[in-house]
Protein backbone atom coordinates (compact mmCIF):
# COMPACT_ATOMS: atom_id res chain seq x y z
CA UNK A 1 0.00 0.00 0.00
CA UNK A 2 1.38 3.40 -0.97
CA UNK A 3 0.27 6.96 -0.70
CA UNK A 4 1.82 10.14 -2.02
CA UNK A 5 4.84 8.22 -3.25
CA UNK A 6 5.84 7.02 0.24
CA UNK A 7 6.24 3.33 0.94
CA UNK A 8 4.54 2.17 4.11
CA UNK A 9 6.56 -1.05 4.46
CA UNK A 10 10.03 0.14 5.46
CA UNK A 11 13.26 -1.75 5.10
CA UNK A 12 15.61 -1.86 8.06
CA UNK A 13 18.08 0.61 6.51
CA UNK A 14 15.21 3.00 5.72
CA UNK A 15 13.93 2.71 9.29
CA UNK A 16 17.40 3.57 10.59
CA UNK A 17 17.60 6.62 8.30
CA UNK A 18 14.19 7.86 9.40
CA UNK A 19 15.06 7.30 13.06
CA UNK A 20 18.26 9.35 12.69
CA UNK A 21 16.30 12.05 10.82
CA UNK A 22 13.71 12.33 13.57
CA UNK A 23 16.39 12.50 16.26
CA UNK A 24 18.27 15.21 14.35
CA UNK A 25 15.15 17.34 13.93
CA UNK A 26 14.41 16.93 17.63
CA UNK A 27 17.90 18.30 18.16
CA UNK A 28 16.92 21.22 15.94
CA UNK A 29 13.85 21.90 18.10
CA UNK A 30 16.07 21.75 21.19
CA UNK A 31 18.45 24.27 19.61
CA UNK A 32 15.63 26.67 18.72
CA UNK A 33 14.37 26.83 22.30
CA UNK A 34 17.85 27.03 23.86
CA UNK A 35 18.98 30.37 22.44
CA UNK A 36 19.53 28.95 18.99
CA UNK A 37 22.19 26.51 20.18
CA UNK A 38 24.66 29.39 20.31
CA UNK A 39 26.12 29.01 23.79
CA UNK A 40 28.73 26.40 24.62
CA UNK A 41 26.50 23.93 26.52
CA UNK A 42 23.72 23.51 23.93
CA UNK A 43 26.27 23.70 21.10
CA UNK A 44 28.23 20.81 22.62
CA UNK A 45 25.05 18.72 22.91
CA UNK A 46 24.26 19.48 19.25
CA UNK A 47 27.73 18.47 18.04
CA UNK A 48 27.85 15.25 20.07
CA UNK A 49 24.29 14.38 19.03
CA UNK A 50 25.02 14.86 15.32
CA UNK A 51 28.07 12.59 15.43
CA UNK A 52 26.20 9.99 17.50
CA UNK A 53 23.36 9.86 14.97
CA UNK A 54 25.85 9.45 12.12
CA UNK A 55 27.66 6.72 14.06
CA UNK A 56 24.31 5.00 14.68
CA UNK A 57 23.68 4.82 10.93
CA UNK A 58 27.17 3.57 10.21
CA UNK A 59 26.87 0.91 12.93
CA UNK A 60 23.33 -0.26 12.16
CA UNK A 61 23.60 -0.96 8.42
CA UNK A 62 27.08 -0.09 7.13
CA UNK A 63 26.59 -1.96 3.85
CA UNK A 64 23.28 -0.34 2.89
CA UNK A 65 23.76 3.21 4.13
CA UNK A 66 26.50 5.13 2.42
CA UNK A 67 27.27 8.37 0.66
CA UNK A 68 27.03 8.15 -3.10
CA UNK A 69 30.44 8.14 -4.81
CA UNK A 70 31.40 10.86 -7.23
CA UNK A 71 30.76 14.56 -6.76
CA UNK A 72 28.63 14.18 -3.58
CA UNK A 73 31.60 12.48 -1.95
CA UNK A 74 33.87 15.29 -3.20
CA UNK A 75 31.60 17.81 -1.43
CA UNK A 76 32.12 15.87 1.83
CA UNK A 77 35.87 15.90 1.27
CA UNK A 78 35.89 19.67 0.70
CA UNK A 79 33.88 20.32 3.86
CA UNK A 80 36.16 17.91 5.76
CA UNK A 81 39.21 19.84 4.54
CA UNK A 82 37.64 23.09 5.70
CA UNK A 83 37.00 21.48 9.09
CA UNK A 84 40.59 20.22 9.20
CA UNK A 85 41.93 23.68 8.29
CA UNK A 86 39.88 25.30 11.06
CA UNK A 87 41.33 22.73 13.48
CA UNK A 88 44.99 23.12 12.59
CA UNK A 89 44.62 26.90 12.88
CA UNK A 90 45.00 26.20 16.60
CA UNK A 91 48.74 26.06 15.86
CA UNK A 92 48.85 29.81 15.13
CA UNK A 93 45.64 31.07 16.73
CA UNK A 94 45.56 34.04 19.09
CA UNK A 95 42.93 32.27 21.23
CA UNK A 96 43.12 28.47 21.47
CA UNK A 97 39.87 28.02 23.41
CA UNK A 98 37.82 29.99 20.88
CA UNK A 99 39.42 28.09 18.00
CA UNK A 100 38.69 24.75 19.66
CA UNK A 101 35.01 25.68 20.07
CA UNK A 102 34.81 26.75 16.43
CA UNK A 103 36.49 23.52 15.32
CA UNK A 104 33.90 21.47 17.21
CA UNK A 105 31.02 23.48 15.77
CA UNK A 106 32.25 23.02 12.20
CA UNK A 107 32.66 19.30 12.84
CA UNK A 108 29.03 19.13 13.88
CA UNK A 109 28.00 20.74 10.61
CA UNK A 110 30.07 18.17 8.70
CA UNK A 111 28.22 15.32 10.44
CA UNK A 112 24.87 16.99 9.73
CA UNK A 113 25.71 17.42 6.05
CA UNK A 114 26.66 13.74 5.82
CA UNK A 115 23.36 12.79 7.49
CA UNK A 116 21.52 14.90 4.93
CA UNK A 117 23.33 13.18 2.06
CA UNK A 118 22.25 9.78 3.38
CA UNK A 119 18.66 10.85 4.14
CA UNK A 120 18.31 12.43 0.69
CA UNK A 121 17.77 8.98 -0.85
CA UNK A 122 14.65 8.37 1.26
CA UNK A 123 11.22 9.80 0.44
CA UNK A 124 9.79 9.49 3.91
CA UNK A 125 12.88 10.93 5.59
CA UNK A 126 12.71 14.02 3.37
CA UNK A 127 9.06 14.68 4.15
CA UNK A 128 9.38 13.92 7.87
CA UNK A 129 12.36 16.27 8.17
CA UNK A 130 10.59 19.12 6.36
CA UNK A 131 7.40 18.72 8.40
CA UNK A 132 9.31 18.55 11.68
CA UNK A 133 11.30 21.66 10.80
CA UNK A 134 8.08 23.49 9.94
CA UNK A 135 6.43 22.34 13.20
CA UNK A 136 9.41 23.46 15.31
CA UNK A 137 9.57 26.85 13.56
CA UNK A 138 5.80 27.27 13.90
CA UNK A 139 6.08 26.59 17.64
CA UNK A 140 8.89 29.16 17.86
CA UNK A 141 6.76 31.68 15.98
CA UNK A 142 3.82 31.16 18.33
CA UNK A 143 6.11 31.42 21.33
CA UNK A 144 7.59 34.68 20.08
CA UNK A 145 4.12 36.14 19.50
CA UNK A 146 3.35 35.44 23.15
CA UNK A 147 5.42 38.53 24.01
CA UNK A 148 2.90 40.66 22.13
CA UNK A 149 -0.21 38.65 23.00
CA UNK A 150 0.37 38.26 26.76
CA UNK A 151 2.60 41.14 27.93
CA UNK A 152 1.50 40.72 31.57
CA UNK A 153 3.37 37.42 31.68
CA UNK A 154 6.69 39.04 30.68
CA UNK A 155 9.05 39.84 33.54
CA UNK A 156 11.55 42.00 31.61
CA UNK A 157 9.77 44.37 29.18
CA UNK A 158 12.89 46.28 28.11
CA UNK A 159 13.21 44.39 24.84
CA UNK A 160 9.58 44.28 23.75
CA UNK A 161 9.99 46.59 20.76
CA UNK A 162 11.43 43.80 18.57
CA UNK A 163 10.79 40.15 19.43
CA UNK A 164 13.75 37.80 19.75
CA UNK A 165 12.68 34.84 21.89
CA UNK A 166 13.21 31.91 21.88
CA UNK A 167 16.47 32.37 19.94
CA UNK A 168 17.54 35.49 21.83
CA UNK A 169 18.47 37.48 18.71
CA UNK A 170 15.92 39.32 16.58
CA UNK A 171 17.60 38.74 13.22
CA UNK A 172 18.05 35.04 13.98
CA UNK A 173 14.35 34.67 14.75
CA UNK A 174 13.50 36.56 11.57
CA UNK A 175 15.69 34.26 9.49
CA UNK A 176 14.14 31.14 11.04
CA UNK A 177 10.66 32.41 10.16
CA UNK A 178 11.75 33.21 6.59
CA UNK A 179 13.34 29.78 6.09
CA UNK A 180 10.26 27.98 7.37
CA UNK A 181 7.85 30.11 5.36
CA UNK A 182 8.84 28.68 1.97
CA UNK A 183 8.43 25.16 3.40
CA UNK A 184 4.96 26.05 4.71
CA UNK A 185 4.07 27.55 1.35
CA UNK A 186 4.96 24.33 -0.44
CA UNK A 187 3.08 22.01 1.93
CA UNK A 188 0.00 24.25 1.85
CA UNK A 189 0.03 24.18 -1.96
CA UNK A 190 0.99 20.51 -2.46
CA UNK A 191 -2.08 18.70 -3.86
CA UNK A 192 -0.90 15.31 -2.51
CA UNK A 193 -0.95 16.54 1.09
CA UNK A 194 -4.15 15.76 3.02
CA UNK A 195 -6.55 18.62 3.77
CA UNK A 196 -5.72 18.95 7.52
CA UNK A 197 -2.00 19.13 6.74
CA UNK A 198 -2.51 21.78 4.04
CA UNK A 199 -4.76 23.76 6.35
CA UNK A 200 -2.15 23.68 9.13
CA UNK A 201 0.57 24.79 6.71
CA UNK A 202 -1.59 27.71 5.53
CA UNK A 203 -2.20 28.80 9.13
CA UNK A 204 1.55 28.46 9.71
CA UNK A 205 2.18 30.97 6.90
CA UNK A 206 0.12 33.53 8.85
CA UNK A 207 1.95 32.90 12.14
CA UNK A 208 5.38 32.91 10.50
CA UNK A 209 4.65 36.19 8.71
CA UNK A 210 3.43 37.88 11.90
CA UNK A 211 6.40 36.63 13.91
CA UNK A 212 8.76 37.80 11.16
CA UNK A 213 7.17 41.25 11.14
CA UNK A 214 7.58 41.77 14.87
CA UNK A 215 11.31 41.07 14.59
CA UNK A 216 11.54 44.09 12.23
CA UNK A 217 14.54 42.32 10.71
CA UNK A 218 15.51 44.04 7.47
CA UNK A 219 17.96 41.30 6.57
CA UNK A 220 15.37 38.54 7.04
CA UNK A 221 12.84 40.34 4.83
CA UNK A 222 15.45 40.91 2.13
CA UNK A 223 16.52 37.25 2.17
CA UNK A 224 12.88 36.12 2.13
CA UNK A 225 12.08 38.22 -0.95
CA UNK A 226 15.04 36.64 -2.78
CA UNK A 227 13.96 33.16 -1.71
CA UNK A 228 10.36 33.74 -2.80
CA UNK A 229 11.57 35.02 -6.17
CA UNK A 230 13.44 31.73 -6.71
CA UNK A 231 10.49 29.71 -5.41
CA UNK A 232 7.94 31.32 -7.72
CA UNK A 233 10.32 31.28 -10.68
CA UNK A 234 11.11 27.57 -10.58
CA UNK A 235 8.63 25.62 -8.42
CA UNK A 236 5.72 24.40 -10.60
CA UNK A 237 3.13 25.16 -7.89
CA UNK A 238 3.20 28.92 -8.32
CA UNK A 239 -0.56 29.38 -8.84
CA UNK A 240 -1.49 27.35 -5.78
CA UNK A 241 1.32 28.95 -3.79
CA UNK A 242 0.22 32.43 -4.77
CA UNK A 243 -3.30 31.59 -3.63
CA UNK A 244 -1.96 30.40 -0.28
CA UNK A 245 0.21 33.50 0.08
CA UNK A 246 -2.83 35.66 -0.64
CA UNK A 247 -5.13 33.80 1.77
CA UNK A 248 -2.66 34.10 4.65
CA UNK A 249 -0.74 37.18 3.54
CA UNK A 250 -3.64 39.62 3.17
CA UNK A 251 -4.88 39.25 6.78
CA UNK A 252 -1.24 39.21 7.96
CA UNK A 253 -0.58 42.46 6.11
CA UNK A 254 -3.66 44.09 7.64
CA UNK A 255 -2.64 42.98 11.14
CA UNK A 256 0.90 44.26 10.60
CA UNK A 257 -0.40 47.61 9.31
CA UNK A 258 -2.64 47.97 12.36
CA UNK A 259 0.08 46.81 14.77
CA UNK A 260 2.53 49.37 13.46
CA UNK A 261 0.13 52.10 14.57
CA UNK A 262 -0.06 50.74 18.14
CA UNK A 263 2.59 52.09 20.56
CA UNK A 264 1.66 49.29 22.95
CA UNK A 265 2.97 46.74 20.45
CA UNK A 266 5.91 48.54 18.87
CA UNK A 267 7.59 50.65 21.57
CA UNK A 268 9.43 49.24 24.63
CA UNK A 269 8.58 52.32 26.69
CA UNK A 270 4.80 51.83 26.45
CA UNK A 271 2.92 51.31 29.71
CA UNK A 272 1.67 47.87 30.71
CA UNK A 273 -1.95 49.06 30.52
CA UNK A 274 -1.42 50.17 26.92
CA UNK A 275 0.29 46.90 26.12
CA UNK A 276 -2.59 44.86 27.52
CA UNK A 277 -5.12 46.91 25.58
CA UNK A 278 -3.28 46.38 22.29
CA UNK A 279 -2.68 42.70 23.10
CA UNK A 280 -6.40 42.05 23.57
CA UNK A 281 -7.15 43.48 20.12
CA UNK A 282 -4.25 41.59 18.57
CA UNK A 283 -5.50 38.29 19.98
CA UNK A 284 -8.94 38.95 18.48
CA UNK A 285 -7.55 39.90 15.07
CA UNK A 286 -5.35 36.80 14.88
CA UNK A 287 -8.31 34.57 15.75
CA UNK A 288 -10.40 36.27 13.08
CA UNK A 289 -7.56 35.85 10.58
CA UNK A 290 -7.31 32.14 11.37
CA UNK A 291 -11.09 31.76 10.96
CA UNK A 292 -10.87 33.57 7.61
CA UNK A 293 -8.08 31.22 6.50
CA UNK A 294 -10.05 28.10 7.47
CA UNK A 295 -13.25 29.19 5.70
CA UNK A 296 -11.49 30.52 2.60
CA UNK A 297 -9.12 27.57 2.25
CA UNK A 298 -11.87 24.96 2.57
CA UNK A 299 -14.01 26.86 0.05
CA UNK A 300 -11.14 27.00 -2.44
CA UNK A 301 -10.29 23.35 -1.76
CA UNK A 302 -13.87 22.27 -2.55
CA UNK A 303 -13.98 24.43 -5.67
CA UNK A 304 -10.60 23.09 -6.75
CA UNK A 305 -11.88 19.51 -6.55
CA UNK A 306 -14.63 20.38 -9.08
CA UNK A 307 -12.47 22.51 -11.36
CA UNK A 308 -10.06 20.58 -13.53
CA UNK A 309 -7.40 22.51 -15.45
CA UNK A 310 -4.89 20.86 -17.71
CA UNK A 311 -1.23 21.09 -16.78
CA UNK A 312 -0.63 23.27 -19.83
CA UNK A 313 -3.25 25.80 -18.70
CA UNK A 314 -1.81 25.82 -15.20
CA UNK A 315 1.65 26.49 -16.57
CA UNK A 316 0.35 29.33 -18.70
CA UNK A 317 -1.55 30.91 -15.80
CA UNK A 318 1.50 30.54 -13.57
CA UNK A 319 3.72 32.19 -16.16
CA UNK A 320 1.21 35.04 -16.55
CA UNK A 321 1.12 35.58 -12.77
CA UNK A 322 4.91 35.61 -12.58
CA UNK A 323 5.11 37.97 -15.55
CA UNK A 324 2.62 40.40 -14.02
CA UNK A 325 4.60 40.40 -10.80
CA UNK A 326 7.86 41.16 -12.61
CA UNK A 327 6.22 43.91 -14.69
CA UNK A 328 4.83 45.46 -11.51
CA UNK A 329 8.32 45.50 -9.99
CA UNK A 330 9.77 47.13 -13.11
CA UNK A 331 7.02 49.75 -13.21
CA UNK A 332 7.54 50.54 -9.53
CA UNK A 333 11.31 50.78 -10.05
CA UNK A 334 10.74 53.14 -12.98
CA UNK A 335 8.48 55.44 -10.95
CA UNK A 336 10.90 55.32 -8.03
CA UNK A 337 13.90 56.31 -10.15
CA UNK A 338 11.96 59.06 -11.94
CA UNK A 339 10.90 60.53 -8.58
CA UNK A 340 14.53 61.30 -7.69
CA UNK A 341 15.90 64.66 -8.94
CA UNK A 342 19.33 63.09 -9.45
CA UNK A 343 19.95 59.37 -9.42
CA UNK A 344 23.68 59.86 -8.81
CA UNK A 345 23.16 62.13 -5.80
CA UNK A 346 20.59 59.73 -4.40
CA UNK A 347 23.01 56.80 -4.71
CA UNK A 348 25.71 58.81 -2.93
CA UNK A 349 23.31 59.69 -0.10
CA UNK A 350 22.22 56.06 0.26
CA UNK A 351 25.83 54.89 0.34
CA UNK A 352 26.64 57.41 3.06
CA UNK A 353 23.62 56.22 5.03
CA UNK A 354 24.65 52.58 4.60
CA UNK A 355 28.27 53.10 5.67
CA UNK A 356 27.28 55.14 8.72
CA UNK A 357 26.82 53.63 12.17
CA UNK A 358 23.68 55.52 13.04
CA UNK A 359 20.98 53.53 14.85
CA UNK A 360 17.78 52.62 13.05
CA UNK A 361 14.33 53.93 13.91
CA UNK A 362 11.37 52.27 15.60
CA UNK A 363 8.40 50.54 14.05
CA UNK A 364 8.03 49.40 10.45
CA UNK A 365 9.90 52.49 9.24
CA UNK A 366 13.01 50.63 10.33
CA UNK A 367 12.51 48.19 7.45
CA UNK A 368 13.18 51.01 4.97
CA UNK A 369 16.31 52.27 6.74
CA UNK A 370 19.43 51.43 4.76
CA UNK A 371 21.95 52.02 7.55
CA UNK A 372 24.29 49.07 8.15
CA UNK A 373 24.41 50.11 11.85
CA UNK A 374 27.76 48.75 13.08
CA UNK A 375 28.34 46.25 10.25
CA UNK A 376 30.38 48.53 8.01
CA UNK A 377 32.92 49.13 10.78
CA UNK A 378 33.11 45.42 11.58
CA UNK A 379 33.70 44.53 7.94
CA UNK A 380 36.54 47.04 7.70
CA UNK A 381 38.12 45.57 10.83
CA UNK A 382 37.88 42.06 9.35
CA UNK A 383 39.46 43.17 6.06
CA UNK A 384 42.31 44.97 7.87
CA UNK A 385 43.02 41.82 9.86
CA UNK A 386 42.93 39.68 6.72
CA UNK A 387 45.44 41.93 4.97
CA UNK A 388 47.85 41.38 7.85
CA UNK A 389 47.57 37.57 7.58
CA UNK A 390 46.10 36.95 4.11
CA UNK A 391 46.95 33.25 3.71
CA UNK A 392 46.18 31.60 7.03
CA UNK A 393 44.29 34.20 9.11
CA UNK A 394 44.46 34.51 12.88
CA UNK A 395 42.61 31.31 13.80
CA UNK A 396 39.06 30.02 13.83
CA UNK A 397 36.54 32.13 15.83
CA UNK A 398 39.13 34.74 16.88
CA UNK A 399 37.27 37.79 15.56
CA UNK A 400 36.20 38.92 19.08
CA UNK A 401 39.87 39.56 19.92
CA UNK A 402 40.47 41.18 16.52
CA UNK A 403 37.56 43.49 17.24
CA UNK A 404 38.83 44.36 20.71
CA UNK A 405 42.19 45.36 19.26
CA UNK A 406 40.80 47.44 16.39
CA UNK A 407 37.40 48.84 17.31
CA UNK A 408 36.91 52.57 17.32
CA UNK A 409 35.60 54.60 20.22
CA UNK A 410 31.83 54.41 20.48
CA UNK A 411 31.47 51.18 18.45
CA UNK A 412 29.63 48.47 20.38
CA UNK A 413 31.46 45.22 21.11
CA UNK A 414 30.66 42.34 18.73
CA UNK A 415 31.80 38.73 18.78
CA UNK A 416 31.37 38.20 15.03
CA UNK A 417 32.03 40.25 11.91
CA UNK A 418 28.34 39.90 10.95
CA UNK A 419 29.11 38.23 7.65
CA UNK A 420 30.39 34.67 7.14
CA UNK A 421 32.77 35.68 4.37
CA UNK A 422 34.38 38.37 6.54
CA UNK A 423 34.73 36.00 9.48
CA UNK A 424 36.34 33.31 7.32
CA UNK A 425 38.76 35.71 5.63
CA UNK A 426 39.99 37.27 8.85
CA UNK A 427 40.14 34.00 10.79
CA UNK A 428 41.14 31.37 8.21
CA UNK A 429 42.57 33.45 5.38
CA UNK A 430 42.50 32.72 1.66
CA UNK A 431 42.91 28.98 2.24
CA UNK A 432 39.80 28.81 4.41
CA UNK A 433 37.82 31.01 2.01
CA UNK A 434 38.85 28.83 -0.96
CA UNK A 435 37.78 25.61 0.79
CA UNK A 436 34.48 27.05 2.03
CA UNK A 437 33.72 28.64 -1.33
CA UNK A 438 34.57 25.47 -3.26
CA UNK A 439 32.30 23.41 -1.02
CA UNK A 440 29.38 25.83 -1.35
CA UNK A 441 29.72 26.16 -5.13
CA UNK A 442 29.86 22.40 -5.62
CA UNK A 443 27.02 21.65 -3.18
CA UNK A 444 24.72 24.27 -4.72
CA UNK A 445 25.56 23.10 -8.25
CA UNK A 446 24.74 19.49 -7.36
CA UNK A 447 21.57 20.54 -5.52
CA UNK A 448 20.39 22.67 -8.45
CA UNK A 449 21.17 19.91 -10.94
CA UNK A 450 19.14 17.38 -8.92
CA UNK A 451 16.27 19.84 -8.67
CA UNK A 452 16.37 20.35 -12.43
CA UNK A 453 16.00 16.59 -12.94
CA UNK A 454 12.97 16.22 -10.67
CA UNK A 455 11.39 19.66 -11.10
CA UNK A 456 8.30 18.25 -12.86
CA UNK A 457 8.10 15.17 -10.64
CA UNK A 458 5.52 15.12 -7.84
CA UNK A 459 8.17 15.85 -5.18
CA UNK A 460 9.96 18.51 -7.23
CA UNK A 461 8.11 21.21 -5.30
CA UNK A 462 9.69 20.15 -2.02
CA UNK A 463 13.16 20.20 -3.58
CA UNK A 464 12.47 23.69 -4.93
CA UNK A 465 11.30 24.90 -1.52
CA UNK A 466 14.42 23.48 0.14
CA UNK A 467 16.63 25.11 -2.48
CA UNK A 468 14.90 28.45 -1.86
CA UNK A 469 15.43 27.97 1.87
CA UNK A 470 19.16 27.37 1.32
CA UNK A 471 19.40 30.60 -0.68
CA UNK A 472 17.61 32.51 2.09
CA UNK A 473 20.16 31.26 4.61
CA UNK A 474 23.17 32.05 2.41
CA UNK A 475 22.01 35.58 1.66
CA UNK A 476 21.27 36.35 5.30
CA UNK A 477 24.49 34.77 6.58
CA UNK A 478 26.48 37.05 4.27
CA UNK A 479 25.63 40.01 6.54
CA UNK A 480 24.94 38.36 9.90
CA UNK A 481 26.41 35.73 12.26
CA UNK A 482 24.08 32.82 11.49
CA UNK A 483 27.04 30.41 11.27
CA UNK A 484 27.30 30.36 15.07
CA UNK A 485 23.59 29.56 15.53
CA UNK A 486 22.98 25.81 15.34
CA UNK A 487 19.23 26.36 15.01
CA UNK A 488 19.84 28.20 11.72
CA UNK A 489 22.86 26.40 10.27
CA UNK A 490 21.72 22.86 11.11
CA UNK A 491 18.74 23.00 8.70
CA UNK A 492 20.91 24.62 6.02
CA UNK A 493 23.51 21.82 6.05
CA UNK A 494 20.99 19.02 6.52
CA UNK A 495 18.58 20.08 3.78
CA UNK A 496 21.39 21.06 1.42
CA UNK A 497 22.84 17.59 2.00
CA UNK A 498 19.42 16.14 1.20
CA UNK A 499 19.31 18.03 -2.08
CA UNK A 500 22.80 16.84 -3.01
CA UNK A 501 21.99 13.24 -2.08
CA UNK A 502 18.47 13.26 -3.57
CA UNK A 503 17.67 10.11 -5.54
CA UNK A 504 15.22 11.21 -8.24
CA UNK A 505 14.67 7.77 -9.75
CA UNK A 506 15.07 5.04 -7.12
CA UNK A 507 13.90 6.42 -3.77
CA UNK A 508 14.54 4.03 -0.91
CA UNK A 509 11.84 3.69 1.74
Amino acid sequence: MTRSGIRIALTKPAAAIITATILLLLLEAFSIFFNGGYFLGPMTIDVIGAWLFLAFLAWSHPGNIMIKPGWPLVSVVLLSLFWFWSGISILWTISADLTWNGFNRTGGYLAIFALGLIAGANNLARNVAAWMFLAASFAAGLYSLGVKLFPSEIVDTSGLGRTSIPLGYTNALGLLMAMALVIALYFAAAPRSPLPARLFATAAVLILLLSLFFTLSRGAFLALFAGLAIYFAFVPLRLRSLSILSIAGIPALLICWWSNRQPGLMYPSASLALRNQSAASLRLYILLALAFIVVTFISIFLAESRLHLSQQKRNILGAVVLGLFLVSLLVYAGFFVSSKPSLGEWLIQEWQAFSSSKPTGNGADRLLDISSTVRWQLWKEAIRSWKEHPIIGLGEQTFPLIHLMQRQRGVAFAKQAHGAEFDILSELGIVGMFLAGSFLCLALTLATNNFRKIRKHWHGGLAGALLSMAVIYLIHSSYDWDWNMFALTLPFFFFTGMLVGWSPVTDRG
